[in-house]
């Protein structure tokens, strides 16, 4: 499974919501037997590496977007992974 896309608004930010969704999210998929979750971020988002990290989500790969239209600070990306198993 990947998982792309996914923010929560600041004012939401630090309340247990990205947590217990994340919780939902994993649980659904162990259910289904899924093994693995991927994601992928920017580098330069310190707060949601750590925050992933607490949930067991490690780095992977490192790559870099190469869209000619990117800012160059968001071109970084880290490839994470959470094994189910």
């Amino acid at each position: 499974m990947e998982l792309e896309k996914i923010y929560l608004l600041p004012k939401y930010k630090r309340k247990g919501l990205g947590k217990f969704e994340f919780s939902s999210i994993i649980e659904n998929q162990k259910e289904k037997d899924v093994k693995t979750i991927l994601l992928d971020m920017v580098d330069t988002n310190i707060s949601s590496i750590q925050f992933h990290e607490t949930l067991g989500f490690k780095t992977i790969r490192k790559t870099v977007l190469k869209e000619p239209f990117f800012k160059d600070e968001l071109r970084g990306m880290l490839i994470m992974e959470l094994s189910l198993l």
